[in-house]
């Protein structure tokens, strides 16, 4: 049982289930507005999403280590080395205009980990960091495949970009509660900022908006609103019972699971 441990840690620690996520939410796109399977898209979200979520938490371990790998960062290096190389061929299948979108998303990455305001990289950008996440986890699995398809980007897309960039501020939340003890003051994290109480209300908030937007949108069936009132539920669950004291999966796991059960509702309605 240990080494099953191992492999669900390094699954977790290599991003694999984090780009799992961002997969389900492009599919999720896909299933929405009725779109044809898209290989392209689907990959470029979950290989984009390994290779950079690894760049920007080990290059700054490996700088500090003087680039020393030891086990467990050459295993990291491979899987991000891999997904790559798997991202290039899938991004030569595309049109150019959404590789120069990819690129955008590229340097955004790249400044989390290089500073480029008085030190500052935007990892430690006071309050933006969720919302420079929001919205490229949004963008990537919105856009992507909408303009890959030739969709008309009408208002059922930008108000499902929306209920996208709320849902991920809301998943971010948990971690932001977690990590309080751990935060520099100066990141001025919304925990930080009006206290723990006060951010899972702002949550809550954005959940009922995030749920009521379906309703506004000119096309939208029952099974999806159907599927978004569990995940809500489900979500204000976790939410509600956020803690810095939190088990060790209960952020990473669970939490980063919603866009896959938001999928699996929806396939399964």
């Amino acid at each position: 049982m240990v080494w099953l441990k191992r492999i669900f840690n390094f699954y977790l620690e290599a991003s694999i289930h984090v780009a799992l996520s961002v997969y389900a939410l492009t599919f999720i796109t896909l299933t929405l507005f009725d779109l044809s399977y898209d290989e392209n898209s689907l990959y470029i979200a979950f290989y984009g999403t390994i290779l950079g979520y690894n760049f920007v938490k080990f290059y700054p371990v490996l700088k500090r280590q003087r680039f020393k790998f030891n086990l467990k960062l050459k295993l990291v290096l491979f899987v991000s080395f891999f997904s790559g190389l798997l991202l290039i061929n899938y991004a030569l299948k595309i049109q150019i205009k959404l590789v120069l979108f990819l690129i955008i998303f590229g340097l955004i990455t790249l400044l989390y980990v290089f500073p480029f305001k008085s030190e500052k990289t935007l990892r430690t950008f006071p309050r933006i960091k969720i919302f420079v996440i929001a919205i490229v986890w949004s963008s990537v699995a919105l856009f992507l495949p909408i303009i890959q398809n030739n969709v008309i980007v009408d208002l059922d897309v930008w108000l499902t970009f929306i209920q996208y960039f709320l849902l991920v501020i809301i998943l971010m939340l948990p971690f932001e509660i977690r990590d309080l003890k751990y935060d520099l003051p100066d990141l001025k994290t919304l925990p930080q900022v009006i206290g723990i109480k006060n951010t899972k209300f702002f949550g809550t908030v954005l959940l009922v908006i995030f749920f009521l937007i379906e309703f506004f949108k000119d096309e939208t069936a029952v099974s999806n609103q159907i599927a978004l009132f569990v995940v809500g539920l489900i979500l204000f669950v976790l939410l509600r019972c956020s803690s810095e004291k939190q088990g060790k999966y209960y952020s990473s796991f669970f939490v980063e699971a919603i866009p896959v059960i938001w999928l699996i509702l929806l396939l399964v309605f």
